[in-house]
């Protein structure tokens, strides 16, 4: 049997689970394809969306099934100021999102509960049977690990927006993790979009390590305490399990998805007291250094607590046959 993904999605998160996805799809037997017009195809995988409509309308006119992995919709341009190409390309991605769930997609993957409620209220329920399955990781052997010496927060994002309401976080976190001495310094990694300045955030201790591979931030989930989720409404952020996967508690506000991966004792999920959709800046960034004392006090079981949450829920191969199952292959 084959399948073929589109597009192949480059770095980043949906890069990522789609090269995890394919492994475990491959060594399972499955040939996979990246090109729609190759035959014989049992299903196609529409990673979000994409321009190709030949490619979509020939797969349908040859009853093959198009299912649509379905992301989040994009919506920090209508509330921060963006340069009008960004704001152009964000509304056309959109536009793209929505006519392949409307005309194309047999079946739709919502990534997460938020991301299929989130669809609903803007655009009514899909056209067609839907699903939702959560991203998942490779999942390795157990491990008790120790407190690290030096411990640091690392803050994981494919993209790193520095709106107001993330700045503020960003800054409080440190600020407070670092009054209570439960770390030392915070590391940011991902990449920066132009019209944010991530020099007017950084404060002492803090550094920006931008886009590195993922080996390197391997490396540093050993030698962190916990991991900030900086992302407003994530659809289900990959990084995010990727630390519970390594045994690192996450701590974040409750918006998106986050308190359908982490839950409880797992890390902290605060309350997010604000308009989260209209990026005001949480009235309770006190409760930052709270959240990060909770995890502190219980690391050893908040840190194997949310290995096993990842293990239980984010196992790759447990997800891959969910996508097997939805794909009828």
């Amino acid at each position: 049997m084959r399948v073929c993904f589109y597009p192949r999605v480059g770095s980043g998160g949906p890069g990522s689970f789609q090269a995890r996805l394919a492994r475990v799809l491959l060594a399972e037997g499955l040939q996979l394809t990246y090109d729609l017009d190759e035959r014989p195809l049992q299903a196609v995988l529409v990673f979000a969306a994409t321009r190709n409509w030949r490619g979509l309308e020939r797969c349908r006119r040859d009853g093959i099934p198009i299912v649509q992995r379905l992301d989040g919709i994009n919506w920090i341009h209508r509330v921060h100021p963006v340069p009008p190409g960004y704001f152009v390309t964000s509304e056309l991605r959109n536009l793209l999102l929505r006519l392949v769930r409307a005309r194309y997609a047999t079946r739709v993957i919502y990534q997460s509960t938020f991301v299929r409620d989130w669809w609903h209220r803007r655009f009514g329920p899909s056209p067609r049977p839907a699903t939702v399955i959560h991203n998942g990781v490779p999942i390795g052997p157990t491990r008790v690990r120790a407190a690290p010496e030096s411990p640091v927060l690392l803050v994981v994002e494919g993209a790193v927006r520095l709106d107001p309401a993330s700045a503020a976080i960003l800054r409080a976190a440190h600020r407070e993790l670092r009054a209570q001495e439960i770390i030392e310094r915070t590391i940011v990694f991902g990449r920066v979009p132009s019209f944010f300045h991530i020099e007017d955030v950084l404060e002492e201790g803090m550094e920006f390590r931008g886009h590195v591979a993922a080996e390197e931030i391997a490396g540093w989930q050993s030698r962190a305490v916990m991991q900030l989720s900086l992302e407003l409404n994530p659809p289900c952020p990959n990084s995010v399990i990727e630390a519970m996967a390594a045994g690192l508690p996450v701590l974040g506000y409750d918006t998106g998805a986050l308190a359908e991966l982490v839950h409880a004792g797992e890390g902290q999920v605060l309350p997010y007291a604000g308009d989260v959709w209209k990026l005001q800046p949480p009235a309770n960034l006190e409760e930052l250094g709270q959240g990060g004392l909770r995890i502190a006090r219980d690391w050893a079981g908040t840190s194997r607590r949310a290995y096993l949450g990842a293990s239980a829920r984010h196992d790759i191969t447990k997800i891959a046959a969910r996508y097997r199952e939805a794909l009828g292959l």
